[in-house]
């Protein structure tokens, strides 16, 4: 499972749902394995190799966001609004984490609903999300760019040139 959790994890797609599926699929009854305690800790492995990866801005990030509270400004340096933008955006999930734990446990981890929402994301990133064939001069332009678009789940106009079809 942790294989799992590695290759779709930061792949536009849900690593969490695929945690729910792929037991399933290979028969697996095991309670733990199928448990969100389970997914959590993978997840929480996923964290830990994060961290680890960019230690070098965290070391830059925790600094420059203590410097905010010590000085009370977020003047002087970007990784200070950074530091704290990343704190704010991580206030949702714990909210939902402590106050909608049961619910999510009983309700949304069940196999057929996790891979009916698969099927609907694949439906939404197909129509709304992916670029379209004929924006592009060739098809070699519009797969680099699907490529693109896929590992980075990016569409930022800076990033890409639908006119030329030119990533960059």
């Amino acid at each position: 499972m942790g294989v799992v959790q590695g290759l779709t994890e930061f792949l536009p797609v849900s690593s969490s749902g695929h945690l729910i599926i792929v037991p399933a699929l290979l028969g697996w009854h095991d309670p733990f394995i199928t448990s969100l305690a389970f997914s959590v800790m993978l997840h929480v492995g996923t964290l830990v190799a994060l961290l680890i990866y960019f230690r070098a801005d965290w070391a830059r990030l925790i600094p420059a966001g203590l410097a905010t509270i010590r000085d009370r400004s977020f003047d002087g340096d970007g990784d200070r609004r950074l530091a704290w933008l990343l704190v704010v955006a991580t206030i949702p999930a714990l909210v939902i984490g402590v106050f909608l734990n049961d619910p999510i446990e009983s309700r949304f981890r069940e196999v057929g609903l996790v891979a009916l929402m698969l099927v609907v994301v694949v439906i939404v990133l197909t129509a709304f999300v992916l670029p379209r064939f004929e924006t592009f001069r060739d098809a070699q332009s519009y797969y680099a760019t699907l490529a693109h678009e896929t590992i980075h789940w990016t569409r930022h106009c800076s990033r890409l040139d639908r006119e030329s079809g030119r990533v960059g």
